[in-house]
């Protein structure tokens, strides 16, 4: 068998070009390849970094035009989805693409009010639009279970919100029906402490907090592990895996699909419809 191919991509969803969760994100990938030197006899893996500081995020409008698409409604094997093109024009129509190519995913974002940051927001309902067709291939067949671990910073001490933030994070990438597969939470860093003299006199960044980068090696490891896992799964069961793991969730797309897998077998239904269901209450005492 040849060699898999991996790819994982990280996104800073901070508001400043250079962040702390930059580094952060950064820092995630050297462990994504070290692990990948480790596993090179089975995979090569390939990463990459996004930084959206900089990158024109519109909000969505929540217009009418469902399911969104980046181009109109194309022709896809199991029928014509009917839909328009969404009416937003910015970095999520070069966003999309990056993140349908990644075999795993590396979210960073700021905690801010207890939760996270308003790019990542941004961010995420861009990834929620045109994700049905992209550029001619089935939005499941990326977003289904693409693994997803989360990372975020703040500053140390008692309210500092870290795991609202990352439970936050991980409700709204499962939303999408992703799979996050963070360590615990996730991964998180603080700016210690942002309110007395940081030790040796070293600026305010995460970069102090050293003790808790294991958090950050444990997320990281799982989004390469569970990349490669998912990568060979689909490589070994080959039409099985598309015909029967993917998109049996939604609507039939085309004419000749029916809804007869959300069916049991007649003699199972049957023999579950004849099972009784006690209606007495219980006596006490």
């Amino acid at each position: 068998m040849e060699k898999l191919k991996i790819k994982i991509l990280a996104l800073s969803c901070s508001n400043r070009l250079n962040s702390d969760i930059a580094w952060m994100c950064q820092y995630a990938l050297k462990v994504v390849e070290k692990f990948g030197r480790r596993v090179s006899d089975v995979a090569d893996y390939e990463t990459k970094f996004i930084e959206l500081a900089d990158k024109d995020l519109k909000p969505c409008i929540n217009c009418n035009r469902r399911p969104c698409t980046l181009g109109g409604g194309r022709n896809w094997e199991g029928g014509l989805l009917p839909c328009q093109p969404c009416p937003i024009k910015d970095y999520h129509q070069e966003l999309g693409p990056e993140i349908q190519k990644a075999d795993g995913l590396i979210i960073g974002a700021p905690t801010s009010l207890g939760t996270y940051n308003s790019r990542f927001r941004l961010m995420w309902e861009a990834i929620s639009r045109g994700r049905e067709m992209l550029f001619g291939e089935h939005w499941l067949q990326h977003n289904n279970r693409l693994p997803v671990g989360v990372l975020t910073c703040a500053d140390d001490g008692p309210g500092s919100g870290v795991e609202t933030c990352l439970n936050d994070l991980n409700i709204t990438v499962r939303f999408l029906e992703t799979m996050p597969v963070s360590m615990v939470h996730g991964a998180w860093l603080f700016r210690n402490p942002s309110w007395r003299p940081v030790p040796e006199g070293g600026p305010y960044t995460v970069k102090n907090n050293r003790d808790s980068l294991r958090w950050l090696f444990s997320m990281s490891r799982r989004v390469a592990e569970y990349a490669l896992m998912l990568k060979l799964t689909k490589e070994v069961l080959g039409d099985v895996f598309k015909r029967e793991f993917m998109g049996r969730y939604h609507e039939p797309w085309g004419a000749d699909e029916t809804w007869a897998w959300r069916r049991l077998d007649k003699e199972d239904e049957e023999y579950m419809m004849s099972l009784p269901i006690e209606m007495k209450l219980p006596e006490w005492g």
